[in-house]
């Protein structure tokens, strides 16, 4: 039943095309620059996964702005979302420790935990959407009652 709800909604079509792939949007056009040209262009960079990031938090704390729900369930997810702000803004801190010549860091670490959390933004801030879209949708049949 669960695999049946995973963007059956118009609100998570939207959510998944103007969130997920604009988003994602960097990513997508450096993978595919890198593909079709012969220049020596990285296909994943951190910094693309961070403005990924960042795009998926704040989106997600916009909407439980307007949710009818627990405040405690809306405190823990925003104290969560703003907690991973923080994390990419400390990645993009030590991006730009990197580009001015700092050489104890390793790049691919950096871009390989940048990966990393936004798969995790990725799937946590669709739990929660999922929450929201489902939680109007009970509203919704609750009124018209």
């Amino acid at each position: 039943m669960k695999r049946q709800r995973m963007l059956q909604s118009p609100q998570k079509i939207k959510w998944f095309l103007v969130t997920v792939i604009v988003g994602l949007l960097p990513v997508i056009s450096r993978g595919l620059f890198s593909l079709f040209t012969s220049n020596n262009i990285s296909p994943f960079v951190a910094s693309d996964f961070i403005a990924f990031g960042f795009v998926l938090h704040i989106s997600i704390l916009n909407q439980i702005e307007h949710l009818n729900t627990t405040e405690q369930w809306k405190s823990v997810h925003q104290i969560t979302s703003s907690i991973f702000i923080f994390l990419y803004g400390g990645l993009t801190f030590v991006l730009l420790s990197y580009e001015a010549d700092s050489t104890k860091i390793d790049i691919n670490i950096v871009k390989y935990s940048a990966i990393s959390i936004s798969v995790v933004s990725l799937v946590m801030t669709y739990t929660i959407f999922d929450r929201l879209v489902f939680n109007r949708g009970e509203e919704i049949c609750l009124q018209t009652q």
